[in-house]
């Protein structure tokens, strides 16, 4: 073919093709040659290859790519650093040698780019004043040695071989080669092009079309990159639905174009979706999860930000590492995920399970080899135990490279990674996509060395970060959303442009720090100074402005609290002339379908369902707790089951945990001493040693889930906390223990409800009941009208009409505040005569005092009664939104359900007592 055209880009290459076809007359017509300069150097060494004018020993042993340069760099950073280390005693000052090296690596490719050979031996000796100067070159000369003696070549050298190449009259070359999107050609470009033209090809800049009318040009100072977006996504919709009336839907083309397009990505995305779908374009993601956008964005994404590749190395990273202690939150990603073998709603059960377990970090052999594992699918079991026994037999501490890519895949099959479901289009790219990846990395040959999996691991994570992944488009897409330099040769039916503020665009300087700033401004080195910035700005926003008929050029005025000024490209004098944007009323889409809801009827719903009689109550005595607190409160963490969701698992033992501890611990303590008379008559040594053969006897479950040291630590903090209250106890007057960890059940109001005494003591014949309670708790709550302790107040209920019960209260044992006996008794000789104990008698007879005159025995009947009426507004669905204080529905599992922002400002508003809002 006589002419070739070559794109700055994939895109315009694509756009480019689609232009041909349909500017084509005939049915049958030649299909114009159209790639970019990458794909055409390709194309013609091939030919070279099968013509005989190349042979293969013309070509390097290995062709690096830019992640194995990189790599190579930093072997020649660490060689450097080791030998400063052996000369001056101290090694190179770097803070990330990755980044260094990446560093170096740019600075490389702009020297021999951007300088021929005789510019490179003119500075060469002229420029190396600065330490980082005199790192380069001493790093650039160790670099190629290390490339020569291997014969490797990198993609710079490689670009000055084909280029020799195409000088010597190797290879043919075209009657007529177009450039199309290229804003400035490089130097390597210019030498490309003198060396075609010198061979008869003639090489020229395509022209862009000229516009038929002047473009109609706005201008919008947005409030907000919020504001920005949504005005730019309703626009583009309003004008896909315009443009649908006058031209087939296929040749529609609405441009999206900025210069810091990530910062907008997911607002845009977001904004369209709602847009299109107010306008009956696009059903939501929700609705059809396989639906085809009519936007695409030009940005691709970090493979390693794709959840399926998440997935995968996370699975490496747990499976591939037996010894290695895993984290339960990194555990529960990779249980949850989609792409983990088999179904899914059994293993979110699993993982409510072993949330139980409160296992901080393990090591997954031990879980898979627990009584816990039962909870796990077999299915899933089943493949862990059987990567765990092909796992014991593979070398994991020191292999090399080839054998950690199979040791993975082996762990991708029989784990079954991605094969639990059928995996939608995008996700089969990606997969794809990823698989593709690890094929060539076991294909580097620039690290030979062995090392552990977990370095290869390491290793691998960033050569998967370095590749950019963009599904292919599907279907009709006539918005496209994309970068200045993608913009590049496009034309657009509209186009806005947005986030031209003066910090994006022109972009900031960016000089590379290894090559000395006055030849980067000599030579004109990308992103040197500010002046060539501005240059290169005003020479895409010339093109922008001529890229279509409709034209929105927009900046936000505010970032947060910080103002900002619009880019002064705007006053360049194709904008100057620009009409302002008038700004659209904007609904989103849950106002729109408010609206169309119509009149709506406001009405109190206070009420749930009535609880049917001999139901079981949910949570047991917890739920009164709860409903004394805040009815709505009790109604959805217990009717509704909110407090039944997920588990959070801590880093060292959760409170629940200690609590239950604590119980498990006295409750053993007290079965095997019975009386206070015969704790007396034990030593302090003897009750240290019976306390810590309980204390060991419950710790031994924890063993497996966190760190030997920490649970020593803690026993010995458990231990002095019951010494400290056993203390107490030996001072109270004589008593037995007759229960402890009493179960029994009580029916109130049709309700049954399950309940458990921690503890219930005999003194002089009659009963005390104790609870137990490592937080804060205070029976002054029992005294309070409505009661606030229904929890304990509950356990009345569960005595026998003949039981004399002369105290009722709680055992505080709380490392911070100390331990204390917190309790109501009848009289003075029940309990010891601390100031923490109330006696009841005291009251009963003091004037003015609320109890004065009353009874103990009433005073208990009035407490069952209380108990006994939040029963029955348990029973009758009574929800109200009430509370005391905020501090009463903090812990609450379904504290954003019950929305107490609103809550407070309506009481305020209604002007509530203010001890309510404090």
């Amino acid at each position: 073919m006589s002419v070739i055209h070559l794109t700055a880009n994939s895109r315009l290459t694509q756009t480019l093709k689609q232009q041909a076809f349909l500017a084509q007359s005939s049915t049958v017509a030649e299909t114009p040659l159209i790639m970019t300069l990458a794909q055409w150097w390709q194309q013609w060494e091939q030919a070279c290859l099968l013509r005989g004018e190349l042979q293969e020993g013309d070509f390097a042993h290995k062709r690096l790519s830019t992640f194995e340069a990189q790599l190579v760099w930093e072997q020649v950073l660490e060689k450097e650093s080791a030998q400063r280390l052996d000369e001056q005693g101290e090694p190179l000052a770097l803070l990330n040698l990755s980044t260094t090296a990446k560093q170096l690596n740019q600075a490389w490719s702009l020297w021999m780019e951007w300088l021929d050979e005789t510019q490179r031996l003119q500075t060469q000796d002229m420029h190396f004043d600065s330490q980082e100067v005199a790192l380069f070159k001493k790093a650039a000369q160790h670099y190629q040695s290390i490339l020569e003696s291997h014969n490797w070549q990198d993609e710079t050298l490689r670009q000055q071989s084909r280029l020799q190449w195409l000088a010597e009259g190797k290879g043919r070359v075209p009657q007529r080669i177009e450039l199309h999107g290229f804003d400035e050609l490089t130097p390597i470009m210019r030498r490309w092009q003198g060396v075609l033209e010198q061979r008869g090809c003639e090489v020229v800049i395509a022209e862009d079309s000229v516009m038929p009318v002047s473009p109609q040009r706005y201008v919008y100072k947005a409030r907000d990159p919020a504001d920005e977006v949504q005005q730019a996504a309703s626009w583009c919709v309003q004008q896909w639905l315009a443009l649908q009336k006058t031209q087939p839907l296929h040749t529609i083309k609405i441009g999206v174009v900025a210069p810091n397009l990530g910062d907008y990505q997911s607002a845009l995305s977001q904004q369209l979706d709602e847009q299109l779908a107010l306008s009956f374009q696009q059903p939501l993601n929700l609705q059809s999860p396989q639906r085809q956008t009519l936007y695409n964005f030009s940005l691709g994404v970090s493979l390693l930000e794709v959840p399926i590749v998440k997935n995968a190395l996370q699975s490496l990273k747990i499976f591939c590492q037996p010894k290695r202690r895993c984290a339960y939150e990194e555990w529960s990603q990779w249980l949850i995920s989609p792409y983990t073998a088999e179904d899914i709603g059994r293993r979110q059960q699993a993982d409510s399970k072993l949330r139980r377990l409160q296992w901080a970090s393990f090591r997954w052999p031990t879980l898979i080899e627990s009584d816990a594992a039962q909870a796990l699918p077999k299915g899933l079991l089943k493949r862990l135990q059987n990567w765990q026994r092909f796992l014991e037999k593979q070398p994991t501490s020191s292999i090399g490279i080839r054998d950690f890519v199979e040791l993975a895949e082996s762990c991708f099959e029989r784990l079954g990674w991605a094969q639990s479901r059928s995996l939608n289009s995008d996700e089969y790219q990606q997969k794809q996509t990823f698989m593709e990846v690890l094929a060539q990395f076991k294909q580097l040959t620039s690290i030979q060395q062995k090392q552990s999996v977990d370095s290869w691991l390491a290793v691998l994570q960033r050569f998967v970060s370095e590749t950019v992944h963009q599904s292919q488009s599907r279907g009709l897409q006539p918005i496209q959303i994309m970068g200045m330099l993608e913009a590049g040769g496009q034309h657009f039916d509209a186009l806005w442009v947005l986030g031209l503020t003066d910090e994006a665009w022109p972009r900031m300087p960016n000089p590379n720090p290894f090559l000395p700033m006055d030849l980067q401004r000599q030579y004109n080195l990308p992103r040197c100074d500010a002046q060539r910035e501005l240059k290169y700005a005003h020479q895409v926003t010339q093109r922008l402005s001529q890229a279509a008929p409709q034209q929105v050029w927009s900046f936000a005025a505010f970032l947060g609290e910080a103002e900002m000024l619009a880019s002064p490209l705007l006053e360049s004098r194709w904008l100057a002339e620009s009409k302002p944007f008038k700004s659209q009323a904007y609904q989103s889409l849950a106002y729109e379908h408010f609206v169309r809801r119509g009149d709506l009827q406001w009405e109190l719903d206070n009420r749930g369902p009535q609880i049917p009689a001999g139901s079981h109550a949910p949570g047991g005595s917890g739920i009164l707790q709860a409903q004394s607190k805040c009815p709505l409160m009790a109604f959805l963490d217990f009717r509704l089951g909110a407090r039944n969701g997920l588990q959070d698992v801590e880093e060292g033992l959760q409170s629940t945990n200690q609590g239950t501890l604590v119980h498990e611990i006295l409750e053993h303590f007290w079965q095997e001493t019975r009386s206070q008379s015969n704790l007396l008559m034990l030593s302090d040594e003897q009750v240290a040693e019976r306390l810590q053969t309980q204390i060991e006897n419950r710790f031994d479950a924890l063993k497996n889930a966190f760190d030997g040291a920490y649970l020593k630590l803690e026993q010995a903090r458990i231990m002095e906390l019951l010494l400290q209250w056993l203390e107490v106890e030996k001072q109270r007057p004589p008593f037995a223990v007759a229960e402890t960890e009493r179960e029994t059940f009580i029916e109130l109001a049709g309700i049954e409800f399950r309940i458990v005494i921690d503890r219930i003591d005999l003194v002089e014949g009659q009963k005390v009941i104790l609870d137990y309670k490592t937080g804060k708790a205070s029976v002054g709550d029992l005294l309070k009208s409505p009661i606030k302790a229904p929890q304990l107040a509950v356990y009345l209920h569960a005595m026998e009409e003949q039981d004399a019960v002369s105290g009722i209260g709680y055992g505080l044992l709380h490392s911070d505040d100390g331990v204390s006996l917190n309790a109501l008794v009848a009289e003075d000789e029940i309990l010891s005569k601390l100031r923490s104990v109330t006696v009841f008698a005291k009251k009963s007879e003091k004037e003015g005092d609320d109890f004065y005159g009353v009874h103990w025995k009433d005073f208990l009947d009035s407490l069952r009664q209380e108990v006994l009426d939040l029963a029955k507004s348990i029973q009758q669905g009574v929800a109200d939104m009430t509370f005391d204080k905020p501090a009463d529905v903090a812990y609450a599992a379904s504290l954003l359900a019950l929305r107490l922002p609103e809550v407070e400002a309506q009481l305020a508003k209604a002007g509530i007592c203010q001890e309510a809002l404090e």
